[in-house]
């Protein structure tokens, strides 16, 4: 619906997001991780885990969605769970890439 506004109208995600009740940044977010990955690569991702048996968190995956480099954002979720970084220790191996 957010690359149809022609057929649903401007503002669609925020509407949206009041009909249901979450804030629409929320919903952005939904789009964010669906736009970068399948379902499919989804539940393959989130049946991995780190050294310390800890799968990726759905916040993982949101911080994840600012890397537009489909090769960077691969690399940086293997440094995730090779290193077991907190969502705060992706951000900081976000900045030193």
């Amino acid at each position: 619906v957010k690359g149809a506004p022609e057929t649903y109208g401007q503002r669609v995600v925020e509407r949206a997001a009041a009909e249901v009740g979450v804030a629409a940044r929320i919903l952005y977010q939904y789009i964010a991780v669906a736009e970068a990955w399948s379902a499919t690569e989804i539940r393959h991702e989130v049946g991995r885990t780190n050294r310390l048996g800890q799968s990726l968190s759905w916040s993982h995956f949101v911080a994840l969605t600012r890397l537009d480099d489909r090769a960077i954002r691969r690399r940086m979720l293997e440094e995730s769970l090779h290193n077991a970084w907190s969502v705060r220790g992706f951000l900081r191996g976000l900045t030193s890439t």
